[in-house]
């Protein structure tokens, strides 16, 4: 009953909103500008995003040009032409037409003094990008793998610009002088000579990480941006993927299922390792840990990296072993906080920990003969859900059988998201008893917390009286409320403690 008469709100809350929008001179709220990367860059956008009635909108020619499709107008119906599908909308219009079909982007398109602008839905649901946006720094995180248009060469222009070629990784030679990686790119082959002072970032666009990486982090299947000054050298290069990680619950032949319910059957393309050993499918047993690392744009699986607690027979006497491995905390961690990671084993080594097929050989010291310490800052940018943490241990080039800590770890530094709202900030009602409510969202996979979820209404904590879950909280006032100005703030915070809150207002009418 509560989700149907939810569903019934937000539509509510979403045509009135549509209504107040439509004309051109809609209200924009006064507000810190909103900044922006796209791909790892900085992104600048003139004229600005904006705030129009509590939704963020984006210049759609900028943001275009920046992604490199073309876009023609005549009066209000706009078309785009991306490499592989035409999109057209009017303005006005909450849906857009592409490929055939009808996609709803969440609230109206507008025209203001001129310029159209889109709600960031669009540039997901229609554009395709991955899209994170926070509303407390108001930072927008956009990653666009395709870029519409035809790329130039790499090879810079008249004007001296530094050029960029992106595309699908189809592979990569360390062993050449320099390394070089080849991307497919409008279905040509580009190869990009790799020096070493490219600096490569890794993102993983599933669960929002960015990291910085080596040319050995780079796969086959992933999606790649490399940006290229005037005198041809890689000044940058961002590779980008998506990963699953879950436990086996079942295997048949090709294919298994994760204890979350996804049934995956990998490509032949696919590579298949357990233990850090290449491996089939068939090798694969319940209880398996498993990343997934898909290529973003078409979800094909590219890699199955498979971890399973050995059970082989104990290493001979004086060789090099790994007694315990470990980290703490356990629990999930934000930013500012530090992940310690422990390790016992044989004296003398040289040890390392890695982070699933993320982050790889961070550095130990050996605290004394035997016990070895790692640490790493939990810094923005760094989002993963139930990841394996791994130990390394060498001796004199003899390296232990890998370990695998108990605990699998999860860090969410991006904050979860507050959406739909209602009533809407500034509106005036003539109800006296509102349902006052309110949406969540989580980017990563970790989670809200429903037990963080407060509700404030005119000073007074209802949450106890609200009906509320991990995607919305709902109240409706047992009494008739009083006319004039209603005061709301909601807050809610994630598995690992990320808070974000929203306050606004709404005014009751006096009754006719």
């Amino acid at each position: 009953m509560i989700s149907t008469r939810l569903r019934r709100w937000v539509r509510a809350a979403a045509m009135l909103a549509a209504c107040a929008l439509l004309p051109a001179t809609a209200a924009l709220a006064e507000r810190p500008p909103v900044t922006a990367t796209l791909d790892g860059s900085a992104l600048t956008l003139t004229p600005p995003a904006r705030t129009i009635a509590g939704r963020i909108y984006l210049p759609l020619r900028p943001l275009a040009q920046a992604l490199g499709i073309p876009v023609h107008a005549v009066r209000q119906q706009v078309e785009m032409r991306l490499s592989d599908r035409t999109i057209d909308f009017t303005v006005g219009a909450a849906e857009v037409y592409t490929g055939g079909g009808t996609v709803a982007i969440g609230a109206p398109i507008v025209q203001v003094d001129g310029t159209i602008f889109v709600p960031l839905r669009f540039v997901s649901s229609a554009l395709g990008a991955q899209v994170t946006y926070d509303p407390i720094t108001r930072h927008l995180t956009m990653v666009s793998i395709f870029a519409g248009a035809a790329q130039a060469p790499p090879t810079a222009g008249a004007s001296g610009a530094a050029a960029r070629v992106s595309g699908t990784v189809t592979a990569v030679d360390r062993n050449s002088e320099p390394p070089t990686v080849t991307v497919m790119q409008d279905d040509l082959p580009r190869t990009i000579s790799m020096t070493s002072q490219a600096q490569i970032v890794l993102q993983d666009v599933s669960v929002h990480t960015t990291v910085a990486g080596t040319l050995a982090d780079i796969q086959p299947g992933d999606e790649l941006a490399a940006t290229i000054d005037p005198s041809g050298a890689v000044v940058q290069v961002v590779d980008f993927f998506a990963s699953h990680s879950g436990r086996i619950a079942a295997v048949s032949g090709s294919t298994f299922v994760l204890k979350d319910g996804r049934v995956v059957t990998p490509p032949s393309s696919s590579v298949v390792t357990l233990n850090g050993v290449r491996a089939r499918v068939a090798d694969l047993r319940v209880g398996d840990r498993v990343t997934l690392r898909s290529n973003p744009q078409t979800n094909e699986v590219k890699a199955v990296i498979a971890s399973r607690p050995s059970t082989g027979t104990p290493p001979p006497a004086g060789a090099v072993r790994i007694t315990a491995f470990s980290f703490a905390p356990t629990t999930p961690l934000r930013a500012g906080e530090t992940l310690d990671v422990s390790m016992a084993g044989t004296p003398g080594g040289a040890a390392t920990f890695d982070l699933g097929p993320i982050v790889k050989g961070l550095p130990m010291t050996e605290v004394s003969p035997g016990h070895y310490h790692g640490s790493l800052p939990i810094t923005d940018g760094m989002n993963l859900t139930d990841i394996s943490v791994f130990g390394n241990l060498a001796v004199n080039g003899v390296a232990a059988p890998r370990a695998e800590a108990p605990a699998q770890l999860s860090v969410a530094t991006t904050p979860p998201q507050i959406g739909d709202i209602a009533p809407l900030a500034g509106e005036r009602i003539n109800n006296d008893r509102p349902n006052i409510f309110a949406t969540f969202s989580s980017p990563t996979q970790l989670g809200i917390d429903p037990g963080s979820i407060r509700l404030v209404v005119n000073g007074q904590d209802v949450t106890a009286l609200a009906m509320r879950n991990p995607d919305f909280i709902v109240y409706s006032p047992q009494q008739a409320m009083a006319p004039g100005s209603v005061n709301v703030s909601v807050s809610v915070a994630d598995l690992a403690g990320n808070v974000v809150s929203r306050s606004w207002s709404f005014t009751i009418g006096r009754g006719q």
